[in-house]
């Protein structure tokens, strides 16, 4: 007789075979000790060594398999219908401009470089003098011109003697045209008497070579143009020219004009002037303004000053050699709204201002870098904006109970409203989907 056997727990192997790489899954875990890794994986814990716990074992581990993909796949639906949602969803951009009260005021401010603080009940400024020196060198062609002689004319003359005896005609004798133009005979000559010959009379005569006394075209004579012979031999001798004297010329050369100088000074002196105001702005501390000394307190200064010629002087080229210095005197804008602010005040003025802006400065006096300045300002008061209740009281709204909102607002000065989409007819539910942007204030007159 044979008696069947309930069924025997059975114990796994010890060793289990190598899980693959594709059954793996993590899990948090975190040990009192803290001895444990936080991250462990399933498949590298020893096996269950009974059929109840493997089975177990490996249903969570075939449910990891399963879920693990499923969550990666929701998130990303919901990650894709948030980016979708979030253009589908209207929104609305609202700039919005806050009112700003303008408080003008002018006043005359002194900026004294002796003081040490400002001094409000007499409106002075502590400054501080700069000065900048810069130095160069320009060149310019020359516009003066004039004609100047490079040869002398020549020819030759031939003396004639009225008298009965031979006349000696010395060397440089001067003979001259009708209108003055002088020439001087070369060399010494023999001129022979006046003789009868068969009842006719033969006057004595005799060559010579001249050359015209002064270099020029006005040597270039036509022929029979010289006519008279000066000094002792004038008494004996007449004189003329059967041929046209030539032989002179001039040529045009380039010399400094007076305008030359003073134009070159000019655009050098602007330059280098330039270039020394960017070296005082340069060298202005921050937040400070800087007032250039002008032209009649003798700003720039010239220190070196030197041309390559002089008016008149024959130069193609003019040169010139110019240091300059600059100068100017700074001052606080701080120290300078103190003033400003101080003079709101006196005038009634019971706002708190958030900026003050100068609008023109006017130098009434200057004398060694203290300086008397007129000062147009105005002081800025900007009504403070809350976004967050702006955005508040325009979420859900339609478009006409939104701007109705929009103009009851009393530090609101302007007001411009874009909806994405277009045609949406009123604000969107959630107030996140509002952005409210802050524009730069609209100014309006006091009272």
């Amino acid at each position: 007789m044979s008696t069947r056997q309930g069924p025997t727990l059975e114990r796994l192997p010890t060793r289990s075979p190598r899980p693959s790489r594709r059954h793996v899954r993590s899990r948090a875990r975190r040990s009192p000790t803290m001895r444990e890794p936080l991250f462990e994986r399933l498949d590298d814990r020893e096996r269950p060594r009974t059929v109840r716990a493997y089975r177990d074992w490996d249903h969570d581990r075939q449910l990891a398999r399963i879920l693990a993909p499923a969550a990666g796949t929701v998130l990303g639906v919901i990650a894709v219908w948030i980016v979708v949602a979030f253009w589908i969803w209207p929104s609305a951009t609202v700039h919005v401009s806050p009112l700003a009260t303008h408080v003008p005021i002018t006043l005359d401010v002194r900026i004294d470089p002796g003081l040490s603080d400002v001094d409000v009940e007499t409106r002075a400024i502590p400054g501080t003098v700069l000065t900048a020196a810069s130095d160069g060198s320009m060149s310019m062609p020359t516009t003066g011109r004039r004609r100047e002689p490079v040869e002398f004319a020549r020819g030759r003359i031939t003396l004639r003697n009225r008298t009965r005896e031979a006349v000696v005609a010395p060397r440089n004798t001067r003979v001259r045209t009708q209108q003055g133009t002088s020439f001087l005979t070369e060399a010494e000559v023999l001129v022979p008497p006046t003789v009868e010959i068969v009842g006719q009379t033969v006057p004595g005569e005799a060559t010579v070579s001249v050359t015209a006394e002064n270099p020029g075209t006005t040597g270039n004579v036509q022929s029979l143009a010289i006519v008279a012979v000066e000094g002792p031999a004038a008494e004996w001798l007449d004189v003329f020219n059967s041929q046209p004297i030539t032989g002179a010329a001039e040529r045009e050369i380039a010399l400094v004009s007076q305008r030359d100088v003073e134009e070159l000074e000019r655009v050098l002196l602007e330059r280098l002037q330039s270039a020394s105001v960017e070296d005082l702005r340069r060298e202005r501390p921050e937040q400070h303004t800087l007032i250039v000394w002008s032209p009649e307190a003798g700003n720039p200064e010239v220190v070196q000053r030197e041309f390559s010629a002089d008016v008149d002087e024959l130069a193609a080229v003019l040169q010139l050699d110019l240091e300059v210095r600059a100068s100017g005197t700074t001052f606080a804008n701080h120290d300078l709204e103190r003033i400003i602010v101080a003079g709101l005040e006196r005038g009634g003025a019971d706002v708190e201002f958030d900026e003050i802006h100068v609008l023109r400065t006017e130098v009434l006096d200057e004398s060694y870098g203290r300086l008397d300045l007129r000062i147009e300002a105005v002081g800025e008061s900007v009504a403070k904006l809350d976004t967050g209740a702006i955005r508040a009281t325009l979420a859900g709204a339609d478009v006409d109970d939104g701007a109705a909102a929009l103009n009851r607002m009393p530090q609101v000065a302007t007001w411009r409203v874009s909806h994405d989409p277009p045609e949406t007819e009123n604000f969107p539910r959630w107030g996140w989907r509002i952005d409210v942007q802050v524009t730069e204030p609209t100014a309006i007159p006091a009272g």
